[in-house]
């Protein structure tokens, strides 16, 4: 499942893959929705056998399901719904969300800026009080 899908495929023929970013537990498919004609954002979780799917299931589809239920706030990527996508190894469950660009050099993750050496207290102070 960790390679299931490449840039340039489609998921469940609506979301076109611009790019892939993955996470120790978790693959986000940055796609265009065709259907909306939109930015989106995939999320789901790794797993590499049935038995791992199903423990990891339930605990997913709860998170999504809070997250949904938040609706939009500042400061917190707006999920919009479940999509279940149908592979040979079940059914597995995306987070439809909201797609955030971030910055050209550090992207929209917090550890793009970790990473960054230039890193300054002044732009610590903001993101520790936004």
């Amino acid at each position: 499942m960790l390679e299931k899908w490449k840039i340039g495929e489609n998921i469940q023929n609506i979301y076109k893959i611009q790019d892939i970013k993955k996470g120790g537990m978790g693959v986000v498919y940055l796609c265009h929705d065709t259907f909306r004609d939109s930015p989106i954002a995939l999320k789901t979780f790794l797993f590499e056998s049935a038995q791992e799917q199903k423990q990891i299931l339930s605990s997913f589809v709860r998170e999504a399901k809070t997250w949904i239920s938040i609706g939009h706030e500042r400061n917190v990527v707006e999920a919009y719904y479940i999509v279940n996508v149908e592979i040979e190894e079940g059914i597995i469950p995306f987070i439809a969300m909201e797609l955030i660009q971030g910055h050209p050099l550090y992207g929209a993750s917090l550890w793009g800026w970790i990473r960054n050496p230039a890193l300054n207290i002044e732009l610590i102070l903001l993101f520790a009080i936004a």
